[in-house]
């Protein structure tokens, strides 16, 4: 029987943030389910970081300072290796959650495939707190095959999981990608699945750097190659055809349109693997001749 009040442990992960990170707080205290542990690592920012926390004057807050070297997943493995929920929830140090994320989330565990659940989010200003984008669309069940080919996962912020101590990878080869890697390691290795709710749970932060985005893309093509013999050639090729596509898109919305040709060509030339991504490339294509 499902545990109607399980205890959550909320990793956080900050560095150089004060003003951001006081939100992204005060929206996890303020959660309709407040059986929490709120774990708050932090990179040695530049202000006292230990005095802002006492300020919260919340018992629920255990915080903790630790050097990451540059790679965030040693903090966040950090706050998971703390943990001592039944479950762990994610949140990073500019995004907001809505006051009852929780609540909902938790109730979709009863399925015992489901050994994550996140959600998609209404889009912040950079500079302000106000939705300038919101997305609904309907929930979806990813297993680790869906993920690697659709090339991304659920936003970590959103993301809630069965606490099984899985770390995320530390290599550099997976900076920029590790949420997305930790994702498909956690469905690979439970073989269980990540349920995405259509609903917005959260407001993230858009911060608009289109060059970290397109190295985000480029290299997921590390996880394609890490499990491609897991893989039916059909969904391989299909993987390959949708890096390529989306390769193609951040070249386009850079204005490289020789470069975003030139990979809505190689996204081409994997043959027929979806209507659907077929009928893609080629507006694409079409898009790119044009520069639309």
């Amino acid at each position: 029987m499902q545990n109607t009040n399980p205890f959550v442990s909320i990793v956080v992960t900050t560095y150089n943030r004060k003003e951001l990170l006081k939100e992204t707080v005060d929206s996890i205290l303020s959660q309709s389910h407040e059986n929490f542990e709120l774990i708050i690592v932090d990179n040695y920012s530049n202000y006292n970081f230990l005095e802002l926390i006492e300020s919260f004057n919340d018992k629920r807050i255990n915080a903790y300072q630790n050097t990451n070297n540059g790679i965030i997943a040693i903090n966040r493995n950090f706050g998971i290796k703390k943990a001592k929920g039944e479950y762990i929830a994610f949140c990073d140090d500019d995004d907001i959650w809505y006051p009852n994320k929780l609540e909902v989330q938790l109730s979709f565990f009863n399925d015992t495939e489901i050994i994550g659940v996140g959600s998609v989010y209404d889009i912040l200003s950079s500079e302000s707190s106000k939705v300038i984008r919101t997305k609904k669309i309907k929930d979806k069940v990813l297993d680790f095959k869906q993920i690697i080919m659709d090339n991304s996962g659920v936003a970590l912020s959103s993301l809630v999981i069965k606490n099984k101590l899985l770390l995320f990878d530390e290599g550099s080869e997976f900076f920029a990608i590790e949420d997305y890697a930790f994702q498909v390691m956690i469905c690979f290795e439970s073989k269980s699945k990540i349920l995405r709710l259509g609903k917005p749970l959260l407001k993230y932060r858009l911060h608009g750097n289109n060059n970290s985005s397109l190295q985000q893309v480029v290299a997921g093509k590390i996880i394609i190659e890490k499990y491609k013999e897991y893989l039916q050639i059909s969904d391989l090729k299909l993987s390959l055809q949708v890096y390529y596509y989306q390769i193609g898109k951040k070249y386009r919305a850079l204005g490289k349109m020789g470069d975003a040709k030139r990979f809505f060509s190689k996204a081409a030339s994997l043959g027929f693997t979806s209507f659907i991504y077929m009928i893609k490339i080629q507006v694409a294509y079409f898009m790119c001749m044009f520069k639309l």
